[in-house]
């Protein structure tokens, strides 16, 4: 029998995993300065060794160093869009896993204080801290 498709929900909740998200694109756009000053500080040092050997600023030398900066940068800013687009991807993938849990078991402490449920909370496979669902299931005395 085949299971019927259950959507899935990835944005459980937007406050932290928006949040979540702003912090690792954070760290993309420190790490990303770095290497683009590094890279930047490269083409800055060839062009220093272009001047020191008396090369005239019209050399094809500098033209060439002018062309490689130019595609490296078109390489650069395509690798950090990419790199920003599976950033955005996996924080949602994780953020999701974390912020399920607390959501499934915000809503059984919810039930459970109208109904007394007897049903143990539960968190998907995959979810983090599932020993926090058997941590809730035990003091409830639920199995």
């Amino acid at each position: 029998m085949k299971k019927p498709f259950k959507r899935k929900i990835y944005l459980i909740n937007p406050e932290f995993q928006v949040s979540f998200i702003k912090y690792i694109l954070s760290l993309l756009v420190v790490v990303t300065a770095v290497f683009y000053g590094a890279i930047s500080l490269l083409f800055w040092t060839f062009a220093e060794k272009g001047r020191k050997l008396g090369l005239n600023p019209e050399h094809i030398f500098f033209s060439f160093l002018k062309e490689q900066r130019d595609t490296m940068d078109l390489i650069f800013l395509g690798t950090t869009i990419l790199t920003a687009l599976v950033i955005i991807g996996f924080g949602l993938f994780l953020s999701n896993r974390v912020a399920g849990p607390i959501h499934r078991l915000k809503l059984f402490l919810a039930d459970y204080k109208t109904n007394k449920s007897g049903t143990p909370v539960k968190f998907r496979e995959k979810d983090y801290f599932q020993d926090l669902a058997e941590s809730v299931n035990e003091a409830l005395e639920l199995k």
